[in-house]
């Protein structure tokens, strides 16, 4: 969620909600500490509260784009109606953090149920920004909107590849491999009006070019 700065090999990675950012901010802490954090029930990779209280030391930002001149650049990006189902999927139906969500209803109202719960999460380090709307605000948000600002644009399903490599290169060492979610919700299926209706909340995505 935002961007993560490597100061002494001048790059940038830029990262929204739902595309890969727990793979990468547990890449990020095992090339500091050479461990990863792992949950209680052993099933997947995530940050515990100690991870997140030094990823500010290790450069990461909880903010919105940010250019950054003499860097290499990289962004990780997916599909808006994927990344939405994602979302919907893990911070609606698997974490409930609103009850009795339709999904019909949410996209249907979608901005007046985001501002309708607008509570803070600690993730967030202080910002006054509401949790779920960070969570489900466009990717332009996080990425900006210039494609060629980046030096290299990669799609979610490249992290296991692209990413990895790149960080492996910069860093000069080998990560794991990681499986970070279990999934054990039903799957969301939108209809085709559904699909077309995220389509078109999530249109400034769509207009940079890049899906």
């Amino acid at each position: 969620m935002a961007f993560f700065v490597d100061e002494e090999r001048k790059f940038v990675v830029y990262e929204s909600p739902k595309t890969g950012g727990t793979t990468l901010r547990s890449w990020i802490n095992y090339a500091a500490t050479g461990e990863l954090m792992v949950s209680g029930t052993q099933d997947y990779y995530h940050e515990s509260p100690h991870v997140y209280s030094l990823l500010d030391d290790y450069g990461y930002d909880y903010s919105e784009f940010k250019s950054f001149d003499g860097y290499e650049t990289i962004c990780i990006k997916r599909d808006p109606v994927k990344r939405f189902v994602s979302c919907y999927t893990d911070k609606i139906i698997r974490e409930n953090h609103i009850e009795n969500c339709d999904l019909g209803h949410f996209i249907d109202n979608f901005d007046e149920v985001l501002e309708n719960h607008p509570f803070k999460h600690p993730s967030l380090k202080g910002k006054e920004i509401g949790f779920l709307w960070y969570h489900f605000v466009p990717q332009c948000y996080h990425l900006g909107e210039d494609i060629n600002y980046y030096d290299h644009v990669i799609d979610t399903k490249e992290i296991s590849t692209k990413l990895k490599s790149f960080l492996e290169s910069k860093w000069e060492i080998e990560l794991p491999n990681i499986h970070t979610r279990k999934q054990n919700i039903t799957k969301v299926n939108l209809s085709d009006d559904q699909t077309e209706k995220v389509k078109e909340i999530y249109k400034e995505d769509y207009n940079t070019g890049w899906y």
